[in-house]
């Protein structure tokens, strides 16, 4: 053996027990890849890569949304609005965003749609002050699709569960207007 193939005592590495070099190596090399995942990680946390990928603040999704929807541009307001549902379960904004899904549904005439997301509203947070409203619409859209029995049934609902409510005096105009007719002998 000449001296210059004999690595010096600090770069021989001991090979683990029942492990060949290559074995040993290949776990080196992992244990190395591991280290480097976790600096990278570290380094990712840093507080300009922060707020770079920071979610946008609730109320300003809402409102985003919101205005998208008062300016007509409904699918765009139900993205926005959805994905406060959706990042932000839970929070004050929420029933309203609900609210303004299920109002961009049916100002674009799609019923059945605007049905469900009137329907979530009502069975996620049975004490919002948005179920009148929900109630409603819901009725009128079932009116809207030639579904008059079930429309009715809702709007009956309506008035006896929110009597003074406006909702209620729109939901009996709506009720008187589509009475059934009595036949005249």
């Amino acid at each position: 053996i000449k001296k210059e193939d004999v690595l010096p005592a600090e770069e021989v590495k001991p090979i683990e027990e029942g492990k060949t070099a290559d074995e040993k190596k290949t776990a080196e090399e992992i244990k190395a890849g591991d280290a480097a995942k976790k600096t990278d990680k570290k380094d990712a946390g840093t507080s300009d890569d922060k707020k770079e990928l920071k979610k946008p603040e609730v109320k300003d999704t809402y409102m985003s949304g919101y205005q998208a929807f008062k300016e007509g541009r409904t699918g765009e307001a139900r993205e926005k609005l959805s994905s406060v549902v959706k990042d932000y379960p839970e929070n004050e904004y929420t029933d309203n965003a609900r609210y303004w899904i299920a109002e961009s549904y049916y100002k674009d005439g799609n019923y059945e749609d605007a049905i469900l997301a009137y329907e979530e509203i009502i069975k996620k947070n049975p004490k919002s002050d948005k179920i009148p409203s929900a109630k409603l619409k819901q009725g009128l859209s079932f009116y809207a699709l030639k579904d008059e029995k079930t429309g009715r049934i809702i709007l009956e609902k309506l008035v006896e569960e929110f009597p003074s409510s406006e909702q209620a005096q729109t939901a009996k105009k709506t009720l008187g207007r589509n009475a059934p007719q009595k036949k005249k002998n």
